[in-house]
């Protein structure tokens, strides 16, 4: 009966490793996340030259770094919201986070934290945005 029992202790003492690697997630190839994506074709100075095939009321420019911040001026300074976040691609989707906007204020703080999800293409120095939620499409050209 003693016999039995180490032979029960050896099996369980054994397997036990390999139970411990499964629940920790263990595995024999490894898989790296490697973060956000920054599509360096994306990066630099953009302004906004139509909106839905008209040309704005208003100049908008953005600038989207490398390390996956953006920041977007309102060059009129006309009651618009400034806002500096992240950014980042999904495939052919670009989304961005905002993390600030200037000037705070009721106008304004609504924005902080709304993520927004566009389709992106890039021909050479036009850079065109479709909304995933209201279809806009904004065209930029690189400055």
């Amino acid at each position: 009966m003693l016999h039995n029992k180490m032979n029960k202790l050896a099996v369980f003492l054994s397997v036990f490793p390999l139970i411990f690697v499964a629940a920790c997630g263990g595995s024999s190839s490894s898989t790296v996340d490697s973060g956000p994506q920054h599509d360096p074709a994306v990066v630099g100075q953009w302004r906004v030259t139509t909106i839905n095939g008209e040309a704005p009321t208003f100049q908008i420019g953005i600038e989207f770094k490398s390390s996956g911040v953006y920041a977007t001026r309102d060059f009129a300074s006309i009651g618009g919201c400034d806002s500096n976040g992240t950014w980042e691609t999904e495939g052919n989707v670009l989304v961005t986070v905002v993390k600030a906007v200037s000037p705070e204020g009721p106008a304004c703080n609504g924005n902080v934290g709304s993520v927004e999800r566009n389709t992106y293409a890039i021909d050479l120095d036009m850079l065109t945005l479709v909304s995933l939620v209201d279809g806009n499409v904004w065209v930029f050209t690189r400055i």
